[in-house]
């Protein structure tokens, strides 16, 4: 999977300026206890790609969640759900690991 992120940007006399960038993720496993509010979502990264990566998910922790049909109430998520990043970790195969709780 590509996604593009936009990591920097200003809107400016019209036009749109900034960097974009072309990451490469790979969904490996999203796992969620409903019980403790606990998940972990694993996904392959390209080569040289942790940082981009990092702050992509860390923007999008929410919606991968969502997407992730957790914490879903219906189509929508509950007013004033809440969530957190917990460990992050990087194996030697290029998996990255992020932890969440939601409230």
């Amino acid at each position: 999977t590509l996604v593009v992120d936009f990591a920097e940007y200003v809107v400016a006399e019209g036009r749109i300026k900034g960097v974009a960038v072309v990451l490469t993720i790979s969904p490996q496993s999203v796992a969620y206890d409903a019980t403790t509010r606990k998940g972990r979502i694993a996904v392959k990264i390209g080569a040289n790609q942790f940082e981009d990566v990092r702050r992509w998910m860390r923007k999008n922790i929410e919606t991968i969640a969502r997407d992730s049909n957790v914490a879903k109430e219906g189509d929508a998520l509950p007013s004033g759900a809440r969530f957190y990043i917990g460990r992050e970790k990087l194996d030697d195969n290029g998996v990255f690991e992020m932890e969440f709780k939601t409230e």
